[in-house]
């Protein structure tokens, strides 16, 4: 009790600082009083595999589509994209499977980036693959076949 007036102090602090504003973003439409923690946690963990908070995010929404296709579209711009696809259709196809994560854990995107995450590949090659291409990756162990 002796605490919370210094608490509640920092609060507008606290909550304006951009780190905590971005963090938000990953569970903007998930939290309602009945939500259950885990489920919510998991959630959010979902999210934060689809779209990693940025190093440099301010100012950032990630309840935002447009802000996460404009992640998506930095991380993924300069990649390689598969025969047949131009550099802005991979930058799509890569956006629509993060949506996919981002939505709903209950859909075969998330069950295939689930096994090929197990499978050993990063987070970043997941992507990849689901996108259209495997990614490179120097001096893995992942057989493309796979």
């Amino acid at each position: 009790m002796e605490r919370l007036p210094l608490v509640f102090s920092r609060f507008g602090e606290a909550y304006d600082d951009p780190d905590a504003a971005a963090i938000r973003g990953y569970a903007s439409g998930l939290a309602t009083s009945a939500a259950d923690v885990s489920w919510l946690s998991d959630s959010v963990g979902r999210r934060m595999f689809a779209l990693p908070i940025p190093d440099e995010h301010a100012p950032l929404d990630l309840a935002d589509p447009a802000d996460r296709h404009r992640l998506v579209a930095e991380e993924f711009g300069e990649c390689t994209p598969p025969s047949g696809m131009t550099s802005e259709e991979f930058v799509e196809a890569a956006y629509r499977v993060v949506e996919e994560l981002w939505r709903d854990e209950d859909n075969p995107t998330y069950q295939a980036a689930s096994r090929l995450f197990a499978d050993g590949l990063s987070r970043h090659d997941v992507i990849h693959r689901l996108a259209g291409t495997p990614a490179p990756t120097v001096g893995s162990s992942v057989i493309r076949g796979r």
